[in-house]
């Protein structure tokens, strides 16, 4: 449930740049479901893993992952502050992109964006805090198995150079 709330505000803030009709807001629409869909299935992909561990998806039990196993926290990490959008990413540019292209709010509209992004940040970092930290409620720590780093790296991996090569050939 919490990656798709993630999910809802990515869309949404995707319509928010288009109902600006201007350059900027379409170019940043585009670029928002492309971070969107790179993102969001890494996020889907880690939290299986979770899954398969615990049997459950509730984020209230699931704490402590760090003991069980570091590499997973290292890759949870990278995909929830991929999710956060930080300035090198695409989903950081395509937020920029959008809220340039948001003139036609007033000064309490655009206090209500912020807001909402502020909201959100602190709602992604908590995505990764909650699993990662606390008392480890797991019976019999499991390690990744080589199926889950491997395709991981390859998540992380194409999730950072794609987007690069994205504009690389925009900019052609």
């Amino acid at each position: 449930v919490l990656i798709a709330y993630s999910s809802v505000v990515h869309i949404s803030f995707m319509f928010f740049g288009l109902l600006g009709f201007s350059f900027f807001g379409y170019h940043g629409a585009i670029y928002m479901m492309l971070s969107h869909g790179f993102i969001s299935p890494m996020l889907f992909y880690f939290l299986t893993f979770i899954y398969n561990v615990n049997h459950s998806r509730r984020v209230f039990i699931l704490k402590g992952i760090i003991m069980a196993s570091p590499l997973y926290c290292l890759y949870w990490f990278i995909s929830c502050f991929l999710n956060l959008s930080l300035p090198p990413f695409m989903s950081f540019f395509s937020e920029m992109c959008i809220l340039s292209s948001s003139t036609f709010l007033n000064c309490s509209g655009a206090f209500l964006v912020f807001f909402a992004l502020f909201f959100t940040g602190i709602y992604r970092v908590f995505c990764f805090a909650s699993p990662v930290h606390g008392d480890s409620l797991i019976v019999s720590p499991t390690l990744l198995s080589s199926k889950y780093i491997v395709v991981g790296f390859l998540l992380c991996f194409y999730v950072f150079v794609f987007p690069v090569f994205f504009f690389w050939l925009v900019s052609l």
